[in-house]
Formats: structure tokens, C-alpha cells, sequence
């Protein structure tokens, strides 16, 4: 999934807090990872991205979740 982020609103006052908004603008129906020269391993950088991808969605959820 590539995402662009929206024109942000100004906000009120001068804390860091405003909120972001991010838009879809194109989707991978596959994704081929080439490591040829060495053994794919946890420490790849894509991997590690991969990883947080999870993250985010359980801190994403958990925080849904305690607002509501």
C-alpha cells in the first residue's frame, strides 16, 4: 500500500498534536523480496518493516479500543 499524506489543518494552538490523515493511492496485489546473496534473516531490514507493520495495528487497535 502506498499512502500520501493530506494537507493538514492548521492547528489552534502551537502543540505538536495535530492530527495527520493519510490517504490510500495505490495497492501491491504482490510483493517479491530479493535477498540473493545472503540468508533472509529477522535482522533484513524489510523484515524488520514488515514486523512494525504489525505493531502498529495492535497500537493502532489498543488505543481504539481505550477511547471507546
Amino acid at each position: 500500500m502506498v499512502l500520501r499524506e493530506l494537507p493538514a489543518e492548521v492547528p489552534l494552538n502551537n502543540d505538536d498534536d495535530c492530527e495527520r490523515n493519510l490517504a490510500v493511492t495505490h495497492k501491491f496485489k504482490d510483493f517479491t523480496y530479493w535477498n540473493l546473496d545472503l540468508t533472509p534473516s529477522s535482522n533484513d531490514k524489510i523484515m524488520q518493516m514488515m514486523k512494525w507493520i504489525d505493531i502498529a495495528k495492535v497500537v493502532y487497535f489498543s488505543k481504539l479500543i481505550l477511547v471507546h
